[in-house]
């Protein structure tokens, strides 16, 4: 294929007027731009060639797949000259119309395995690339080139659609794939296809970072604070710290720097003994204490202001969001760097992750406006509330599987396991 491009290319440019390819990213893309430096050019250059059909053709109901495609029209003119794998090759390229395939499997450095959301086609692609760039239940807008039994990937859009794209686009597109004309209404539905597609992209690129909130329901933020004190009275503020009951003494302390955790009891629903809310280390000059949300910081303030009023003074507070899907460079990390949670206290990770899991694993009795406003446990109980139900944790998932190097990953099996529903 690599070789066939440059030669229908040059055919193109021989052959047909000067300006059709702007009049081809016209069609496709429909804004005044240039499409060289677009991240659709590799797309568009594809579908220029197999499947756009020229304004100009004589006879546009010439059925499908139409033989006024530039591809064809080279076939017809050179398939005299070629080797019969070049024309398996091209005939592949032609015969195969554009349609959402979802990754449903991945066998590293072999393929991957996908199905037709439109007409129901399962294939095993051998794209090794693929294996290792797509994630399991990505969707991509692309066509097939099938030679003697193998699939592979012809036309692929540059963006994959996250799982949660599939009602909506089954049902602006609401083919029987039983029908006899199926593929012929794939082929007509082409400029349909590529319209929502980049529509769903553009609202993609829009939307914003959802918000990660600790188990009190607040922004995740990891706050410092830091309060000057007199050595002269550390051992009298470590006392009465020792002695409250919301701060527990931890025995591996330094005797100069001693950290306690501040604890208190967690909501009737939680399975937690005790929930860990802050931590604070005492030092001989300094107490700094680090919660995970401004709301909390503010909380543990106004209890040390009350507990030991003008012994404390509050010197400087700092904020760093808790961006669980930023990788952490270890060697250029810099003060300002989103919180790397390998930095953090043994005890405060542990807990963070359980609080994470915890956010995950009760989502199963949440009320989920995508289910109607019930919980994901009432709505397993119907056949139609069990597949949406699967389909927003395989788009969880996947949401999870395209963050690059997470300080943070959820078994999701877990989740599946506590609703009943199928391991993946």
């Amino acid at each position: 294929m690599d070789e066939l491009i440059p030669a229908v290319m040059e055919y193109a440019e021989q052959t047909y007027p000067e300006d059709i390819i702007h009049e081809a990213w016209d069609d496709f893309y429909g804004q005044d731009t240039e499409f060289e430096e677009n991240p659709y050019a590799d797309m568009f250059i594809k579908w220029f060639l197999f499947l756009w059909i020229p304004e100009e053709a004589e006879d546009i109901d010439g059925g499908y797949p139409s033989p006024h495609t530039i591809g064809a029209s080279f076939l017809k003119a050179h398939n005299h000259h070629m080797d019969s794998l070049s024309v398996k090759v091209l005939e592949a390229s032609l015969n195969d119309p554009l349609s959402f395939w979802q990754v449903e499997a991945i066998e590293d450095q072999r393929g991957v395995f996908v199905k037709d959301l439109l007409l129901g086609r399962e294939r095993f692609v051998e794209e090794i690339t693929g294996a290792q760039h797509f994630k399991k239940w990505d969707i991509l807008l692309a066509n097939m080139q099938t030679v003697d039994g193998l699939h592979v990937f012809n036309i692929t859009s540059p963006f994959v659609l996250p799982p949660n794209a599939k009602p909506s686009l089954q049902e602006a597109f609401p083919i029987d794939p039983t029908a006899p004309d199926a593929i012929s209404q794939l082929f007509e539905s082409d400029l349909d296809l590529l319209i929502f597609y980049q529509d769903v992209i553009d609202e993609l690129f829009a939307a914003s970072t959802p918000m990660v909130r600790n188990m009190d329901g607040k922004e995740l933020i990891f706050t410092k604070s830091v309060y000057s004190l007199d050595p002269a009275i550390r051992n009298e503020i470590f006392d009465i710290l020792s002695n409250a009951g919301s701060f527990e003494p931890l025995e591996d302390s330094e005797p100069s720097s001693a950290k306690f955790l501040w604890t208190a009891a967690p909501e009737k629903s939680s399975p937690l003994e005790t929930v860990i809310k802050g931590h604070l280390q005492l030092g001989k000059k300094r107490l700094v204490t680090e919660c995970n949300s401004a709301e909390r910081d503010n909380e543990l303030r106004k209890i040390l202001q009350d507990m030991l009023g003008t012994r404390l003074t509050h010197q400087k507070t700092a904020s760093d969001p808790i961006n669980l899907s930023l990788p952490i460079d270890r060697d250029h990390a810099e003060a300002t760097a989103p919180l790397n949670l390998d930095e953090l206290p043994r005890e405060v990770r542990d807990q963070l992750t359980v609080n994470l899991e915890n956010i995950y694993l009760k989502w199963a009795d949440e009320s989920v406006p995508a289910l109607d406003h019930q919980t994901p446990r009432q709505a397993v109980k119907s056949e139609e509330g069990r597949a949406r139900v699967i389909d927003l944790i395989n788009d969880w998932e996947n949401q999870m599987a395209h963050m690059k190097n997470p300080q943070f990953r959820f078994d999701f099996n877990r989740l599946r396991d506590d609703l009943g529903l199928p391991r993946e």
